[in-house]
């Protein structure tokens, strides 16, 4: 797996591994150490920070060993379970022309790179210069170096530490201001008081009279009021239709002359309509000649495939995009993939994808959401369309 991550860095700056940390690549300029003057290289550092993409090194062992997404995935998970159990045993595993992995008193990883002469072909020949000083100096002097870098990476892994319990402070402090809320909520609420009574039961007994003795109250006053509502509504409403009937008949008596012109124009419209022409009789040659050049006309369309769309199997919480399954047969340019809809959407948003319609695509086996930007019938367009969006995008089949 060492291999794969060296070469994933020689085409990449970063390379994220499952469940471990990103790797990246940093320039050293040359520079005295241990009055040795030491030449420039490339050194390896380790992230353990776990917040980017994580199928990306997947993908890449995938391409290099030719084999399923979810064999390079189960791979990777192994060697990395391998190497945090070996660390519990040894606290440190150490890998030729690579770096160290160790614990600290704490539990925490930390990763000390070596020379890598895949990343330094550039640098070949370049042999570091002795300045003839005192063995025991620069062992002091080395000493003195890990120390100090000893004391930064604590002083990282402290600061780290602190952010971390600042934000499960905040955190907390949230949850603390909606209890707050609800309990305030539930003060604010009516509170019936009941005159203090010695046994329980009692207390329950009269609350239930109470009550009952509200209820029939509030049925006493709707008997009351029933009577006399429809009463009016009724009279009311009787009123209003003889009122609306004597406008009318006020109103035809008055242009009386255009209701009876406008009635005969209605009633000589409607004759006109029904007479209607006879058909002019058609030959039987018109006929025949008539059908031959309808059944060549049918002969000559040829339907076409309808294109290829994806089923919608369900949307996002805001209804903003739909959910595809990945079915066989077909090619999908992905563009990222991600655990959750937040880092999906964010993606989305951050390398403008909106314009070409995203998916969020599901695979039975797969617990990543991946946004799919096209579905292709060949591979050849998709991986055109992919590419032309970004080079590193790459193609689902």
């Amino acid at each position: 797996m060492i291999q794969y991550i060296i070469k994933a860095l020689q085409q990449y700056e970063s390379v994220c591994v499952n469940g471990l940390g990103t790797f990246s690549v940093q320039y050293e300029s040359a520079r005295f150490k241990y009055n040795t003057l030491l030449p420039p290289q490339n050194v390896v550092s380790l992230d353990t920070n776990i917040d980017h993409d994580e199928m990306a090194f997947t993908n890449f062992v995938c391409r290099e060993r030719q084999c399923l997404i979810t064999q390079a995935n189960a791979d990777i998970t192994q060697w990395v379970d391998e190497l945090k159990n070996a660390l519990n045993n040894n606290k440190s595993v150490s890998f030729e022309d690579f770096g160290t992995f160790s614990l600290d008193n704490k539990g925490r990883l930390h990763f000390e790179g070596s020379f890598v002469p895949g990343l330094n072909e550039e640098f070949e020949g370049m042999a570091p210069i002795a300045l003839g000083a005192d063995k025991r100096i620069v062992e002091e002097e080395r000493l003195e170096n890990r120390e100090e870098r000893r004391e930064i990476r604590e002083e990282r892994r402290e600061i780290e530490d602190e952010m971390r319990e600042t934000r499960n402070e905040s955190l907390e402090i949230r949850e603390e201001r909606e209890e707050n809320r609800e309990v305030e909520i539930a003060e604010e609420e009516p509170k019936v008081e009941w005159s203090s009574v010695a046994e329980e039961g009692n207390s329950d007994e009269m609350r239930e009279t109470r009550d009952e003795s509200l209820e029939f109250r509030e049925e006493r006053e709707e008997n009351e009021e029933v009577p006399q509502k429809p009463h009016k509504r009724r009279s009311l409403w009787w009123l209003y239709v003889i009122i609306i009937l004597l406008i009318l008949g006020i109103l035809a008596y008055l242009f009386r002359d255009k209701v009876i012109s406008t009635y005969e124009q209605i009633k000589d419209k409607v004759g006109h309509k029904e007479q209607v022409e006879e058909p002019a009789e058609v030959s039987e040659e018109e006929t025949a000649d008539y059908e031959e050049s309808v059944v060549e006309e049918v002969e000559d369309v040829v339907e076409e495939p309808a294109p290829y769309t994806p089923e919608v199997i369900k949307q996002t919480a805001d209804s903003k995009y739909d959910y595809i399954r990945f079915e066989s047969g077909h090619y999908y340019a992905i563009a990222g993939s991600f655990p959750n809809e937040k880092d999906v959407e964010t993606h989305i948003l951050a390398k403008g994808l909106d314009q070409y319609g995203p998916k969020l695509l599901l695979q039975d086996g797969v617990s990543n959401i991946r946004v799919c930007i096209g579905v292709f019938d060949t591979e050849e367009e998709a991986e055109s369309f992919a590419k032309g969006v970004n080079a590193k995008y790459w193609v689902l089949k």
